[in-house]
């Protein structure tokens, strides 16, 4: 191999090089832009979390303020009450599952009602 093959060799493998690092340069930034929408993703889920668990717990003050008032109440109107108190409450199926979870029954009265009751 003479002088001038070496040389266009050399020139060859480094421009290579050049296109290897621009390439690691533009992965890396899409990699970075992916790691931070995670961390959003997972912010935005932590706060989710948070949020449910306070209004677990303020359905919880709701439902113990309103089981000295009612023995039966139909699940329409319990919900429709609580959520006029609360400022972003669950959803009727977490709500419920909440009421569930503190000791109250949910059953299905006349024209396919549903009815909350202490026991």
């Amino acid at each position: 191999m003479n002088l001038s093959e070496k040389n266009n060799l050399y020139l060859q493998q480094k421009s290579e090089i050049e296109r290897l690092k621009k390439l690691v340069v533009k992965l890396e930034k899409k990699l970075n832009i992916r790691n931070e929408h995670d961390k959003n993703e997972l912010n935005i889920q932590h706060k989710q979390d948070k949020r449910f668990e306070d209004n677990k717990s303020v359905a919880f003050r709701f439902l113990y303020r309103v089981k000295s008032k009612f023995d039966v109440i139909e699940a329409k109107d319990l919900y429709e009450m609580y959520v006029s108190e609360v400022d972003i409450p669950l959803g009727k199926k977490f709500f419920y599952k909440s009421v569930r979870s503190y000791g109250w029954f949910v059953k299905r009265g006349n024209f396919n009602k549903m009815y909350v009751s202490k026991e």
